[in-house]
């Protein structure tokens, strides 16, 4: 049996841009904090914490509407 939790912080700024039929959303975000827990249930009753945090994402979403 395995069960995890995941506790994130990750703040992002963009904008929207209209053109045509298209929208188009540049984005910035900052990963303040991302820790993820997974507990084992078995004869060890393991626990593995990993931290994974300071991560930068740019990005650009598209999309096309009616």
């Amino acid at each position: 049996t395995r069960l995890s939790t995941t506790y994130k912080l990750m703040p992002l700024v963009g904008a929207q841009w209209k053109v045509n039929h298209f929208s188009l959303n540049p984005y910035v975000s900052y990963e303040v904090f991302d820790r993820k827990t997974t507990f084992y249930k078995n004869k060890s009753d393991n626990r593995i914490t990993v931290t994974d945090n300071n991560e930068l994402a740019i990005g650009l979403i598209i999309k096309w509407t009616k």
